[in-house]
């Protein structure tokens, strides 16, 4: 199971994927979030000025129409662009094995929920403390997914 948009406790944004015994922390790198932005703003931007190109070509405005168009383009190209380097740096970031948390080197959990946020710290065998925070659907993901991991199972049924 696979538990996006999840901050730990130094404010870094990482992704965290549940296995049967450990779950894999990933960091989830700035210049991915940027590169997401480029190619849904570019988007945007592009449909926005088509639009107005549109209207500009309807309404019988001369040399406008097709500098709006050119102006779509461009943006267009800057979506291009973004979504070519989201690609390249999601694969870079997949190539990075990400932290593994073992269910064995859990001492101690605990979740709380205050304000929407739900924030689940974990106590390691070594003493390190580390916390993981989600709102929304993916902190209700992210205690329930814990909470699955970290059950103890009780003696087998007769």
């Amino acid at each position: 199971m696979m538990v996006p948009h999840v901050t730990t406790e130094a404010g870094r944004s990482v992704k965290l994927r549940f296995d049967d015994d450990r779950v894999e922390v990933r960091p989830v790198s700035e210049a991915r979030q940027r590169a997401v932005r480029a190619c849904a703003g570019g988007l945007l931007l592009g449909f926005g000025l088509a639009a107005v190109a549109v209207n500009a070509g309807d309404r019988g405005i001369t040399g406008l129409d097709l500098a709006l168009w050119v102006a779509v383009g461009v943006a267009v190209l800057a979506a291009a662009g973004g979504a070519v380097w989201w690609f390249l740096v999601d694969r870079r970031d997949r190539r990075h094995p990400g932290e593994m948390i073992a269910t064995s080197s859990v001492s101690d959990a605990r979740s709380t929920a205050e304000a929407g946020q739900v924030t689940v710290s974990l106590q390691l065998a070594d003493g390190a403390e580390r916390s993981f925070s989600a709102v929304g659907h993916s902190g209700a993901l992210l205690s329930a997914a814990f909470s699955r991991l970290l059950t103890v199972s009780g003696p087998p049924a007769a």
